[in-house]
């Protein structure tokens, strides 16, 4: 299938966008884990990336960042855990600071979404996810639009 891949944040040189997340607040004891994640995503390789944070407990995720926590919902989006996605990735679009830092939360989760069934939601944030998009590319000096005669 056509599985359209957008960057978790912008980076020259890293088309996934992974070295752009900021790093997680994780515990020195786990750090090789993460290492081992980001590699594992490297190579597309959901479930083990997955695996590798298996063993941590659910804080280390709940306190490690919202890129961390984006990254989760992600990896768990393409280990075809959708529902369980939605959950992870629905608290960071609803926050509207994180969402609006990065918008992939808002495509991914409509993606989760969609696999879930979950239609009506799938494109309501998918137009979140295009309109905040959409504001990001607008040049901040464009002078607004005349109204229509």
């Amino acid at each position: 299938t056509d599985d359209r891949e957008i960057a978790f944040a912008p980076a020259e040189d890293d088309p996934t966008g992974l070295s752009a997340l900021d790093p997680p607040k994780l515990p020195e004891k786990v750090v090789g884990d993460y290492l081992k994640v980001e590699r594992a995503v490297r190579a597309r390789a959901w479930a083990h990336a997955l695996m590798y944070m298996k063993k941590w407990p659910e804080s280390y995720i709940e306190e490690g960042g919202h890129d961390l926590q984006l990254l989760v919902g992600y990896l768990m989006y393409k280990a075809d855990l959708d529902d369980v996605a939605c959950d992870r990735l629905k608290p960071l679009a609803d926050d509207a600071a994180a969402a609006a830092r990065r918008p992939s939360v808002l495509y991914y989760l409509a993606r989760a979404e969609y696999g879930a069934g979950l239609f009506e939601a799938s494109v309501r944030n998918m137009d979140r996810y295009l309109d905040a998009t959409e504001k990001a590319a607008a040049p901040a000096t464009a002078p607004p639009a005349a109204p229509a005669p």
